[in-house]
């Protein structure tokens, strides 16, 4: 599948660097709210269409280059009130 969007991997990379300090295993939805400035499920958007699913997607492709691996999945609420799941990823190294 292509990637439909464009992150900037050093803002990423810094939020995540905040997570490490804090030695807490980031959650993909609060990675997306601190980049975005929220999160909000997509609900009923397939995940090609899906800005929360590609950026996902982007963290997988680049978990080496970001020190990220073994994502699960947890339940999560958004910042609407809706319920949707995210992955949380555990650090490298």
């Amino acid at each position: 599948m292509k990637t439909t969007i464009s992150v900037d991997l050093d803002v990423i990379a810094q939020i995540l660097a905040d997570f490490r300090s804090a030695a807490k295993q980031p959650l993909t939805s609060e990675i997306i709210k601190i980049y975005m400035g929220n999160f909000v499920s997509n609900t009923g958007i397939p995940p090609h269409r899906s800005w929360n699913a590609q950026f996902g997607k982007i963290l997988s492709a680049n978990r080496e280059t970001l020190g990220l691996d073994n994502p699960t999945e947890e339940n999560v609420t958004d910042d609407l009130g809706n319920m949707t799941t995210s992955s949380r990823w555990e650090f490298t190294g």
